[in-house]
């Protein structure tokens, strides 16, 4: 019998100290989605699909918010795989004053901000793109956030930054340069507006390259542009 009881209690330890190691295992996993969940051969088509990054550009390329001019704030995406919903928050702070051009686009349909460009042009089919805006008091600051869901038309795959969505906006002759001075930061849209975008799920993309902590949690920096005096007519 000592030596039954015995034999018992060192198995009973034995799995016990399995059941702590297995937890402790798990623990250091990706609670979303630990890789032990994903059979292997579908981890490669994951890691593609779990990649999104959105950049903001200005003008083309030129990144200079121009004083006296008509000035294109435009958002490109790359999205691993195609998209069933996004949700994308922005905040605009700017040194000099500016506002926005309306109507520019088609999205609202009332009072347009946002153009749709290139390939994802009437994408997002249940009830189109989502276009919501906070304005702040003053010229200077501004939010809104773009998003949408997908029942049949869902959001193309971009394996390269490509530009999607634009604004238009103007910032009076009588500003001054200031460099840096025009921002453009990533942001949670209360109440509910995550930073997502949903593949199969849904993940936050970076920010300029740079990582976000969670949906919830856009740490990622801002990225600001000079504010310049015009070269010419524009």
């Amino acid at each position: 019998m000592k030596k039954s009881a015995l034999l018992l209690i060192t198995v009973s330890m034995a799995i016990c100290l399995s059941v702590v190691t297995t937890g402790q295992q798990l623990k250091s996993q990706p609670v979303s989605k630990p890789e032990s969940a994903i059979p292997q051969k579908v981890l490669a088509e994951y890691s593609r699909a779990q990649q999104g990054d959105v950049q903001i550009h200005l003008n083309g390329g030129k990144d200079q918010a121009i004083i006296g001019a008509t000035n294109t704030l435009e958002i490109w995406v790359a999205n691993g795989a195609p998209l069933i919903g996004m949700s994308l928050g922005f905040e605009v702070r700017s040194q000099a004053a500016f506002r926005w051009l309306q109507p520019y686009g088609s999205v609202p349909e009332e009072n347009p901000l946002i153009k749709e460009e290139g390939d994802v042009v009437n994408k997002f089919d249940f009830g189109g793109l989502n276009i919501k805006r906070a304005v702040a008091p003053g010229a200077t600051v501004d939010s809104f956030m773009i998003g949408g869901i997908a029942r049949n038309r869902r959001f193309p795959q971009h394996k390269q930054s490509t530009l999607c969505y634009s604004l238009q906006f103007r910032i009076p002759a009588g500003e001054k340069p200031v460099p840096g001075g025009f921002c453009v930061d990533n942001i949670f849209f209360p109440p509910a507006g995550s930073w997502t975008l949903h593949d199969t799920e849904g993940f936050p993309p970076t920010f300029q390259g740079r990582p976000n902590t969670s949906t919830e949690k856009t740490d990622a920096a801002p990225v600001c542009f000079d504010v310049v005096k015009s070269a010419g007519k524009q």
